[in-house]
């Protein structure tokens, strides 16, 4: 059964779909290794692979002061959550001084245990911008020529019962985003909505984008080889069993 949910490291746990500001960079983002074959209680990194289209701006920013993009391609509104009214509301900017970017994820067909709710054979969790690490996820800062392409670890499946059942399971729709950061004439700290950079396929009959991960069926040799293991351990245990008794 597929679900729609969707997930984001925003503290809110909601996300935005918005339409893209016109001069704001734009690619693709496809998987890296789409289709592989992987351990019972193997924990499965998801690489993707991001290439700004040839025609789009470069996605070269930093932030704390904002600098990299045009200003006329800068929101003019972000939201802010609104404790006495139990809502979101939006309201001009007053000043940006960040940008960041993140992921979102649609979480569905076999893989349904996502961002920590342990509701399949998978739990999901975010590869985040530690010193070193080839993520994309929450940096505040970074650079990418126009048709140059950045392979990232998206994140990690892991088995939730420390293994799986013999099967294929798939993976959808993620994409990269891309938002800004400031406050308002009063002080409130605002979010824009996400700017679309790139995203895979979503999910649907047809499976000629998706990632997928097989868990193949032991083979009997493989049952074999393992009582001879279980055997031969055995077989040293008592030896050694005697000689100690001597």
């Amino acid at each position: 059964m597929k679900s729609a949910a969707r997930y984001t490291t925003l503290a809110f746990g909601l996300c935005f779909n918005l339409s893209a500001l016109a001069a704001l960079p734009f690619g693709q983002l496809t998987f890296v290794e789409r289709e592989a074959t992987v351990g019972a209680a193997e924990v499965i990194d998801v690489r993707l692979r991001f290439t700004l289209d040839p025609g789009s701006a470069p996605l070269a920013f930093s932030s704390s002061p904002l600098s990299g993009f045009d200003a006329s391609d800068l929101p003019s509104l972000g939201y802010y959550y609104d404790v006495s009214t139990d809502t979101f509301t939006y309201v001009p900017f007053a000043d940006i001084d960040r940008a960041v970017l993140t992921t979102i994820f649609t979480c569905g067909d076999s893989f349904t245990g996502c961002f920590g709710f342990k509701q399949g054979a998978y739990t999901f969790s975010f590869s985040t911008a530690e010193p070193g690490a080839a993520t994309l996820e929450n940096l505040v800062s970074f650079s990418l020529a126009s048709g140059a392409s950045y392979e990232y670890v998206f994140g990690q499946f892991t088995p939730e019962n420390d293994s799986v059942s013999p099967g294929t399971y798939r993976f959808y729709q993620t994409s990269l985003e891309l938002r800004f950061e400031g406050i308002d004439q009063s002080g409130n700290v605002l979010m824009s909505d996400s700017h679309t950079l790139g995203s895979t396929c979503s999910m649907g009959p047809t499976n000629e984008c998706a990632f997928t991960r097989i868990v193949p069926v032991p083979e009997p040799e493989a049952y074999g080889m393992m009582l001879a293991g279980v055997g031969l351990v055995g077989l040293w245990a008592r030896k050694r069993l005697r000689s100690t008794a001597r």
